[in-house]
């Protein structure tokens, strides 16, 4: 009986020491304690759970089966020791090298031979240690150890294949099941106006974009194709007019075309090679982000950190495509949107700007991600058109602008690093949350400012696709939603004409 629970305490312990080790390293965001790359981010805590407790069984039985004067439950017990010593160890080196430089997870296949060495020399004298009794030579012992570590990343490949595979089965019937559900027709009713976005086509062995307008009022679908390999970086479309890159053979032509729709006939082209651009209410005028640089900001002695791109605005004619106005500040791709009188622009910046005249020697970049929150705040500014003065509105990125209701809306970090889309009232000032934890870049509200179109992501990754949907905020049901298009990865636009 003492034995008996003897046995059963070591047990317990040992599970208690797995748990530690699985739950402290992800605080550096290494945890070796499965073999494989031996890191998990936090968020994988229970797939590596999982393995973890398959890799123990497997090295289980097999020390069972060479070496069977000792119980079962005391093997179990020890190798579970096993896997923490090799835990700590390649927790620790992994950890060290992360401080140093950038690592894609479980992409750096080129740590794996160094971690199966690490299990094997941490396991390799407590394998000795703990069944000295049994006679068990050094030459033995090297020789059980490199085989059993061998079999546990063998089944780890195959394990994670499978679960991968299984994984991806899963979530397209789920993805499946989503499009066949989200298809409530009354969030449309009493909204007006078209929805614009891109669609990738097949044409002449080679996939290409081009625009889609969906009318609000009728559910009726409209395609306009612009020619060429179709569009390309970035577009807009307002009213009657849409302005795109057209992609072709020729790289280095940067202009942007301006077109009448629905007949798609070109008005005249504009000489920018703008990363992001927005047409003016009055359709008289397109504003343009030309990129400049990348804005980086020091981390330490081997790395920095990556903010985003600065830009230069300018304005253009839709009629003739001449420059009409250059701002001379930098400002971030991060947005940008026309006030009503078509005499304002509100665009992201940095709130230092001395970050855009940093240049970074190191060639490690990080992203914000590594950043703890608030480092780089970013501000939305108001740029007059007609004194070129600027003046700051409030912390935020990527703005909109809902015209029934006079509201600014934008994305702003929330307190646990996810995003919120606030709603602004531009005379008073008061600030509301529209929407909260909003994973995607891009939105937009309809020309009411009742209903919210978002990309919400598909659950199976090797889509990498999301679901166009049409939202309502105010209703909780997670089924009550319009899907507009099922297979969506760009910028979209809900216009009033």
């Amino acid at each position: 009986m003492y034995c008996y629970e003897n046995a059963i305490k070591r047990g317990l312990y040992g599970v208690f020491a797995c748990v530690l080790t699985l739950v402290v390293p992800s605080i550096c965001q290494a945890n070796a304690i499965v073999p494989l790359s031996n890191v998990f981010m936090s968020g994988t805590f229970v797939p590596a759970t999982i393995l973890l407790l398959l890799v123990i069984v497997i090295e289980t039985f097999l020390i069972r089966r060479w070496i069977k004067e000792v119980k079962f439950t005391t093997t179990v017990f020890r190798v579970t020791l096993f896997n923490v010593a090799s835990s700590a160890v390649g927790s620790i080196i992994l950890w060290a090298y992360n401080q140093s430089q950038q690592i894609d997870f479980p992409g750096a296949m080129d740590l794996f031979i160094t971690m199966f060495f690490v299990s094997v020399i941490a396991e390799w004298p407590l394998l000795k240690w703990f069944y000295r009794s049994t006679g068990l030579t050094w030459k033995r012992t090297s020789s059980y150890a490199l085989y059993f570590n061998f079999i546990s990343y063998i089944f780890v490949f195959v394990a994670q294949f499978a679960l991968a595979i299984a994984y991806l089965s899963y979530s397209g019937s789920l993805d499946n099941k989503t499009a066949q559900k989200w298809t409530e027709q009354s969030l449309l009713e009493g909204e007006s106006g078209y929805i614009f976005y891109t669609d990738n086509v097949k044409s002449e062995n080679r996939s290409r974009e081009i625009l889609k307008r969906f009318n609000v009022g009728d559910g009726t679908t409209e395609s306009y194709d612009p020619g060429g390999f179709g569009i390309e970086r970035s577009w807009d479309a307002k009213g009657n007019v849409f302005v795109c890159d057209i992609r072709t053979d020729n790289w280095e032509d940067k202009q942007k075309s301006v077109f009448s729709i629905p007949d798609v006939k070109l008005i005249t082209t504009i000489d920018t090679d703008a990363r992001y651009i927005r047409i003016s209410p009055d359709l008289k005028k397109v504003a343009a982000l030309e990129w400049q640089h990348e804005v980086e900001a020091p981390r330490d002695e081997v790395s920095h950190f990556m903010i985003g791109s600065a830009c230069r605005l300018k304005i253009f004619s839709t009629e003739t495509g001449e420059l009409l106005q250059e701002a001379q500040m930098k400002v971030l791709k991060d947005g940008l949107v026309w006030t009503s009188d078509s005499q304002g622009l509100i665009y992201t910046t940095l709130r230092d700007t001395s970050l855009y005249d940093f240049r970074s020697t190191t060639g490690t970049g990080m992203g914000l991600a590594y950043a703890e929150k608030g480092r780089f705040p970013k501000d939305l500014h108001l740029y007059d058109l007609n004194t070129s003065s600027t003046n700051r509105i409030t912390e935020g990125r990527d703005p909109r602008l809902v015209t029934a209701t006079n509201e600014l809306s934008f994305i702003r970090e929330n307190e646990d690093r996810g995003y919120d889309i606030v709603r602004r009232n531009m005379k008073t000032g008061k600030e509301q949350v529209g929407y909260r934890d909003l994973s995607g870049r891009y939105h937009a509200w309809s020309p009411s400012g009742n209903k919210l179109l978002a990309l919400i992501p598909q659950r199976n990754p090797m889509m990498h696709s999301n679901f166009l949907t049409v939202i309502d905020p105010k209703v909780t049901d997670d089924d009550h939603k319009y899907i507009v298009d099922s297979s969506h990865r760009g910028d979209f636009r809900w216009v009033s004409q």
